[in-house]
């Protein structure tokens, strides 16, 4: 079931947030949205898995509110409500029904840009950091990928100067920076990505390296004719949960996942 109003104009940024049985935090999540500077047009594309909590249901309401002309300010054109059930992908673990869900989500889009946020990330009131992530872009079109600062938060905690991830500026011994390149020639995609040590690491960083690419050769042992995608990602996954907290810590400390309000 698809609440999808008609465009009015072209969108330039699409932003699909994706939810499952999280009612409060989608409502503090799409507010936080709509109190953003934004002022080009742009959509929210609200992607469910399976929620039978209301989440749907609210999901729902905010796309009729936005039909209805509720939300006019900003650049704001519509707000897309869609359901989607993970199971159908057979999935082996939660990162292959997120992906799911974000699929369902982006099948939607029809912007120029786009960005994914979970029903737990926010934005802090008046933020604009989607303004300057785009004309950044619009400025730099030989760029594709634009980040920002973040805060890293668990519910109830207050933002602390640790809790604030800036990305670094300059690079510094014992730093370490990934690099991901793609390329379509004729036809043929491919993409690659490389880690490297700057200077010297830690060991911590190091075994980070290590494993990671070793986890890449792990999946690929799985890649044939007959398997699916969830037997690669759960070989990748036992492999690197192998070596326990320690690359966990590692992880988390150097490329921890984006949640809370930039």
């Amino acid at each position: 079931m698809i609440k999808e109003p008609k465009i009015l104009e072209p969108v330039l940024l699409s932003i699909v947030v994706t939810s499952h049985e999280q009612p409060e935090q989608l409502r503090r999540c799409i507010d936080s949205i709509l109190a953003m500077r934004i002022d080009y047009p742009y959509e929210i594309i609200i992607s469910d898995d399976r929620s039978n909590d209301g989440t749907y249901e609210l999901a729902l309401q905010y796309a009729k509110d936005a039909d209805d002309g509720i939300y006019n300010s900003n650049g704001l054109v519509r707000i897309v409500a869609t359901q989607c059930n993970s199971d159908d992908c057979n999935p082996g673990n939660n990162s292959d029904r997120c992906g799911f869900n974000k699929c369902n989500g982006f099948k939607l889009t029809s912007g120029k840009y786009f960005t994914f946020v979970d029903a737990d990330d926010y934005f802090r009131e008046g933020s604009d950091v989607y303004c300057k992530q785009i004309y950044a872009l619009e400025q730099h079109p030989q760029c594709v990928l634009s980040m920002s600062n973040y805060v890293y938060i668990n519910d109830g905690e207050d933002i602390t100067e640790d809790s604030i991830i800036q990305l670094p500026r300059v690079l510094k011994d014992g730093d370490i920076i990934s690099l991901d390149m793609g390329l379509i020639y004729k036809g043929y995609h491919s993409d690659a990505a490389r880690t490297h040590a700057v200077g010297t690491i830690s060991k911590e960083a190091q075994q980070l390296i290590d494993v990671t690419r070793q986890s890449f050769f792990e999946g690929i042992k799985y890649a044939k004719a007959g398997n699916r995608l969830h037997d690669i990602s759960n070989a990748i996954a036992a492999y690197a949960e192998s070596f326990g907290d320690s690359l966990r810590s590692a992880y988390l400390l150097r490329t921890p996942y984006p949640r809370g309000s930039p």
